[in-house]
């Protein structure tokens, strides 16, 4: 395993000739592009040789309101974040507060998994580069209704899906737990911690951890999401504070250029050094095999890997670091080629876009001297990516030709109604509405109709999120006792009926 991990770094340089101007025809190109993807809002940043050369913003913060973006207006990050807390834990291991190779059982207490053996030895690097095997469970912390101590508690209920260290397997709970052990040693919260060792050293003046942070009023991007028709509209911003060091920064494309910065000198503000270089590079070294794959735009390229926060693989003979963040309605594409000095931050207004990415491997090409397309603007499906990488759920299909012809439900809708409950996750609550069902989980809405069987159809009235089946089994009585979900990332949970509900 570390012959083949050493081998990622062996990156073939090949010389190319960057072009006169590599940002001639650039705005263009970018209006263009979110005009194509019905982007409403867009914060960019590039960074070349130690110097920021572009912070800007193109088109307006919210769909319908003359407020453009600008580099100062906030985006969510998302799981960019990741690299924060990554980057906190490095300055600890740094000051000899804490290993990479420490337990996480040391610093957090009440930490313990369904396995023992896992409980004892899952490590802080094991943590931070998505080799627990512990599958995602996303919907038990989206929706924000249970705190950071409920989640870690939870953890004891998740039974591991993949042998331990074997599997690249994406987990936010895990970055929730490897900040939650920086929390407990600096005897502060990820938050605060987050603000004073980097925010603040950064000079990142208008970024936070929480959408509670945001200004009232202040240059704000608005999250969108594409709706009926293919047309982006506005939605709430979605509080995540309970899972925040995998996700909860929000910060401006002027703010993450010095953190891009920050990046590219190896743990440098001006002459000031944060973090050891030598320390600062476990971020950037592979940690994990990452299948091949899971990049839409860089299929070509002869590795894949995950450090501390960062996914790494190479692009025409350089190697590439970067990462990717979505959270409802905000997409954001952060990455830099440390051979070149050159980084680029692209945040969107509008949920699981391709664009932030696609722009970002554009901007490397023009800066190599290699030729321009629209292939990855004009090609790319909105969900493809999302789908593909676990980041957005693919509506479950029905086939009609399949369906009995005046198939009626077994009891009356009534009797469906009522909370139908799992120890992970929050209730599930089914209502009566007219002559409809109407479910509601965490953030989530749907119209139920019948197909067949036990089983109904669920769809969105608003046409965010794709549909879904619900799948009721029945006891003797024809009584629905549990109820299982398809499409929400969750098809083996059972949620058991309420008694009484």
């Amino acid at each position: 395993m570390r012959r083949a991990l050493a081998l990622l770094s062996l990156v073939l340089f090949v010389p190319i000739v960057p072009a006169a101007d590599p940002l001639d025809g650039f705005d263009d190109a970018v209006r263009k592009a979110m005009k194509l993807h019905a982007v409403p809002g867009l914060g960019v940043a590039i960074i070349k040789d130690g110097k920021v050369v572009l912070a800007k913003g193109y088109g307006v913060r919210e769909v319908g309101k003359p407020e453009a973006v600008t580099e100062n207006s906030l985006f969510a990050i998302g799981s960019v974040s990741k690299s924060f807390t990554a980057a906190l834990a490095a300055m600890l291991v740094d000051e000899g507060k804490l290993k990479w190779d420490d337990r996480i059982k040391e610093h957090v207490s009440d930490f313990q998994m369904k396995d023992n053996y896992l409980t004892e030895e899952i490590r802080l690097r094991d943590t931070l580069s998505h080799r627990t095997g512990l599958d995602r469970h996303d919907m038990v912390w989206y929706g924000g209704r249970f705190t950071t101590p409920q989640l870690v508690t939870k953890l004891r209920d998740m039974k591991p899906a993949h042998q331990f260290r074997t599997n690249f397997v994406y987990n936010n709970l895990m970055y929730m737990v490897a900040g939650q052990t920086v929390a407990k040693v600096v005897g502060k919260s990820w938050d605060d911690v987050v603000a004073e060792r980097l925010f603040k050293p950064l000079g990142m003046a208008t970024a936070n951890t929480s959408t509670a942070k945001l200004p009232k009023d202040g240059d704000v991007a608005m999250p969108h999401e594409r709706r009926k028709k293919g047309l982006a509209m506005a939605v709430p911003w979605l509080n995540i504070d309970c899972i925040g060091p995998a996700g909860s920064i929000n910060a401006s494309a002027a703010d993450m250029a010095k953190y891009v910065q920050f990046q590219l000198t190896r743990g440098k503000v001006g002459d000031k050094r944060l973090v050891k270089a030598a320390v600062f590079d476990e971020m950037h070294k592979a940690q994990m095999l990452v299948p091949k794959g899971i990049s839409l735009f860089n299929g070509d390229a002869k590795s894949s890997a995950y450090g501390f926060g960062w996914f790494l693989s190479d692009y025409h003979g350089r190697t590439l670091i970067e990462h990717g963040g979505n959270i409802d309605g905000m997409t954001a594409q952060v990455g830099f080629l440390p051979d070149e000095k050159l980084g680029v931050v692209f945040l969107a207004n509008l949920g699981t876009s391709t664009l932030p990415a696609a722009l970002m491997f554009d901007t490397f090409d023009r800066y190599l001297g290699l030729p321009l397309t629209n292939d990855r603007v004009e090609g790319t499906s909105l969900l493809m990516w999302a789908v593909a990488a676990g980041t957005q759920v693919a509506g479950v299909q029905f086939n009609e030709s399949k369906r009995q012809k005046d198939a009626k439900p077994p009891v009356p809708l009534a009797d469906f109604a009522g909370k139908y409950e799992d120890t992970l996750y929050e209730a599930v609550e089914l209502t009566t509405v007219g002559d409809k069902l109407r479910l509601k989980w965490t953030n989530f809405a749907y119209d139920l109709e019948f197909w067949q069987f036990g089983t109904f159809r669920g769809t969105d009235p608003d046409g965010r999120w794709p549909s879904i089946g619900v799948h009721f089994l029945l006891d003797e009585n024809g009584q629905p006792t549990e109820m299982k979900l398809a499409g929400l990332n969750v098809d083996d949970v059972r949620f058991k009926r309420k008694k009484g509900s």
